[in-house]
């Protein structure tokens, strides 16, 4: 629990994080090769938002560590973070599917992106589970 409360203090995790996806292209194809075209798939996305909340937490978590002083603090639990990131991230990706908003085209969508993770943080839908959710809670 203290872990948890440890992780509530310092997670700051910047809607530019979370918005920040840049999933990388894969290329779907027709049938034909010379009939390809490259987009991002919902995979690619969930991946490049887990990134994009991990990384600045295991940042934050390091920095925090360091101002207490603490030279060995426990190791941050990516595994449990990121799966419950995940889950978020996935529902996410069904929400921007269910507007017709391309994963490739997040970054023109900024504000209905930003609506959907404040609605999330909040207990709305998309709110994470685990390790995630319960970081939220103690904020």
């Amino acid at each position: 629990m203290r872990l948890i409360a440890a992780l509530s203090v310092v997670m700051t995790l910047s809607l530019s994080a979370c918005t920040n996806i840049h999933p990388q292209p894969t290329t779907l194809s027709t049938g034909n090769v010379d009939n390809q075209r490259s987009a991002p798939n919902k995979a690619a996305f969930v991946k490049a938002c887990v990134a994009g909340m991990v990384t600045p937490a295991k940042q934050d978590y390091a920095a925090a560590a360091r101002r207490a002083g603490n030279a060995q603090p426990k190791p941050f639990p990516e595994e449990e973070f990121s799966t419950s990131a995940a889950s978020m991230c996935e529902c996410l990706a069904d929400r921007l599917q269910d507007n017709q908003i391309s994963y490739a085209d997040v970054s023109n969508h900024l504000p209905l992106v930003e609506s959907y993770i404040q609605e999330a943080w909040k207990g709305g839908q998309c709110r994470p589970n685990g390790l995630l959710g319960k970081i939220i809670d103690n904020r």
